[in-house]
């Protein structure tokens, strides 16, 4: 068992690997085995670090990395 910091980390790995904006889904299939709750509260994280934005809300809501 990883624990959240390992979880944490495969969540960051796996947004520098996607190109272009992104769904949460599509950032949910690259990192299986990790709750969607912990994807979010991540993406958060990253967000307030200002490494990724948020453009939209609901299910037309796409992410995408800072360059």
């Amino acid at each position: 068992n990883q624990g959240v910091g390992g979880k944490a980390a495969r969540v960051r790995e796996a947004v520098a690997r996607m190109v272009g904006p992104f769904a949460l889904g599509e950032l949910e299939l690259q990192c299986p085995g990790i709750s969607l709750p912990t994807i979010k509260s991540e993406l958060a994280a990253m967000r307030d670090e200002g490494l990724v934005l948020l453009d939209g809300r609901g299910r037309g809501a796409r992410w995408r990395k800072v360059q």
